[in-house]
């Protein structure tokens, strides 16, 4: 992320933190579903742990009461991804609270010898600050220190030992990410370096030997290459798995500013092999960056979150007691297709268990502008289906797809152009709180329709919308401030006609019991 100094404005502009309240008297924009601590700044997530029956989320903020821009640690708990426990106790020695965490494993192996008494240790990296007198002694490598907690992430002890690496380039190395390769029987830890990412391996946390760097020549350079994950993915209907590199930039995305691509490739525990041409968007939407996963093996499944803003107008968000939102979690999977592999995101499955109210939808016919919702309120869930096995005939729509308006004549566009190949969300009149020009923009997703259906699947929250279509090959994520909330929903046909075979809209129900204790 940018620097703290960059933050720290955010505070000084930033009017006073109110406690985030109970559903129905909300503050403005917040949302109901998707995961905000309410604190004033909220960064993003860097650390999503499954313990087996909880998901533990770790997360850095700037507190409303610090005009310094003291940095503190967050830790929230959930049963289910969306009712998050936020005042979870977190003990850190002295010195840790302004240290940035990077990253944070469960050791299940005890590869480290940390664990004790048959509990496995979580271990985390954090970057120091230069010459801080708080961690002499410890893990260092250079910029780097290890922490590590028995209690499942509540309480946070150092290491006192040293390492025997002497990799001189580790300082260089940001936001590094561990993961646990199980053919070398190895820590790899994949870090940023400003125009490309390093791979280092170990194995037992502490000592590091430098294996390999990637990104000379691929992907987009525009901006400074930042966040990085590596997973691995089985590829839909098909037996076998592939790497994922995952590269967060802070420019230079498809529709401008800061954004997640992904490299599709192998990996041995040595190199990575990038296979494919060009890179290509974990989302296509502006809001979607510094993604992490989370290997949750109890469900058999690799879940992401993002922080859900855009550093284009990050400073701008019109939140007055609050700021930061991540995306709804969401499960990863690949997809073979033309012979490049591509990455597939659904909702993660536990958002049915907050569906409530569900109308179904009839075959109707579209042409021009139809109403189809009136009085909705937020968090909803829309499901459509469109027959498109006639869309290069002559009558058919050259646009289609939904409406959010509001009685002030704001409106959010969400369509695909038919003519031109592309989705796309128009939000040049969703609202005027955030006066900048790369806010009102109408971002696109490229991709050709040649299949007889399209399926659209969008969730809607205070702020927020996001669109998984075609089975989630093309997500679109959106933040939205209208100055009165959408309330009517519209569907849409331009020159043409188009026939909605199914669908269905639900309620939401936020299941966030705990609102009252965030600060």
């Amino acid at each position: 992320m940018k620097q703290l100094s960059v933050i720290i404005l955010v505070i000084l502009l930033s009017q006073g933190c109110l406690q985030k309240k109970p559903a129905g008297t909300m503050e403005k924009y917040q949302p109901a579903i998707h995961f905000s601590p309410g604190k004033v700044w909220t960064s993003d997530a860097i650390g999503l742990v499954s313990d087996g029956s909880d998901y533990h989320l770790f997360y850095q903020f700037l507190s409303d009461s610090s005009e310094s821009g003291k940095l503190e640690w967050g830790h929230a708990q959930s049963k289910d991804l969306i009712d998050w426990q936020h005042d979870v106790k977190i003990i850190l020695p002295d010195g840790l609270a302004e240290v940035l965490l990077s990253t944070t494993v469960v050791d299940v192996r005890n590869t480290s010898g940390l664990g004790k008494d048959g509990k496995a240790p979580w271990v985390a990296l954090a970057l120091l600050h230069k010459d801080d007198n708080h961690f002499a002694g410890v893990i260092d490598f250079n910029n780097l220190a290890l922490v590590f907690s028995l209690d499942n992430g509540q309480t946070w002890s150092k290491h006192n030992s040293k390492s025997d690496s002497t990799i001189s380039d580790l300082q260089e190395c940001k936001y590094p990410r561990l993961i646990w390769h199980d053919e070398s029987g190895k820590w790899i830890m994949v870090g940023s370096r400003s125009d490309r990412v390093s791979f280092y391996s170990s194995t037992d946390l502490i000592n590091w030997t430098f294996e390999s760097d990637f990104g000379a020549g691929k992907g987009s350079h525009t901006g400074t290459w930042e966040y990085v994950d590596l997973f691995r993915l089985r590829v839909n209907g098909e037996d076998e798995t592939k790497w994922v590199l995952g590269v967060s930039v802070d420019q230079g995305a498809l529709n401008g500013g800061s954004g997640i691509q992904y490299f599709p490739g192998n990996f041995d525990g040595h190199e990575f092999e990038f296979i494919g041409e060009k890179p290509k968007w974990v989302d296509y939407g502006k809001d979607n960056y510094a993604g992490i996963t989370c290997q949750d093996s109890a469900n058999e499944r690799t879940l992401f979150v993002g922080w859900m803003n855009n550093w284009q107008y990050a400073n701008l968000i019109p939140a007055r007691g609050w700021r930061g939102i991540l995306t709804f979690p969401r499960e990863l999977s690949l997809v073979k297709k033309h012979n490049e592999y591509l990455l597939n995101a659904q909702p993660a499955r536990e958002l049915h268990t907050v569906q409530q109210d569900k109308n179904m939808l009839e075959e109707t016919e579209i042409e021009g502008l139809v109403e189809f919702h009136h009085d909705f309120e937020t968090p909803t869930e829309l499901k459509l289906n469109f027959n498109t096995s006639n869309m290069t005939q002559f009558g058919f729509a050259e646009k289609f797809g939904i409406e959010l308006s509001n009685a002030t004549g704001e409106k959010l566009i969400i369509g695909y152009n038919n003519l031109e190949k592309y989705f796309f969300i128009d939000r040049t009149n969703a609202g005027n709180y955030i006066e900048s020009p790369d806010f009102k923009w109408v971002n696109y997703a490229p991709y050709v329709e040649n299949e007889s259906s399209m399926g659209w699947h969008l969730i809607i929250d205070g702020s927020s919308v996001e669109l998984f279509a075609k089975n989630g090959l093309i997500v679109m994520t959106e933040r939205i401030f209208p100055t009165e909330a959408f309330n009517s929903i519209k569907l849409f046909a331009d020159h043409g006609k188009i026939k909605l075979t199914n669908g269905n809209i639900s309620k939401l129900k936020s299941n966030n019991t705990n609102l009252n204790n965030i600060r």
